[in-house]
């Protein structure tokens, strides 16, 4: 059984990508993944409780876009 999964974050939802038994090989995971992937954001979880995050800075850039076309009155 692995201790870390990496989930790639989109929106609200978490998709588990892969699984390791250790922290250093998730790590690297998560920074690979946010390489090759420049759309997501990824987190790392130890059981229910997340280790690391990697590209969060993108969830904040697209919900700052997709309120670019909004108009309150």
């Amino acid at each position: 059984m692995s201790k870390y999964t990496l989930y790639r974050i989109e929106g609200a939802d978490r998709i588990e990508v892969s699984a390791f038994d250790t922290l250093r090989e998730g790590f690297s995971a998560g920074q690979d993944a946010v390489h090759v992937d420049a759309v997501h954001a990824y987190a790392l979880y130890q059981g229910a409780g997340r280790v690391a995050r990697f590209a969060f800075s993108r969830l904040e850039a697209s919900e700052a876009a997709s309120l670019d076309g909004l108009v309150i009155s």
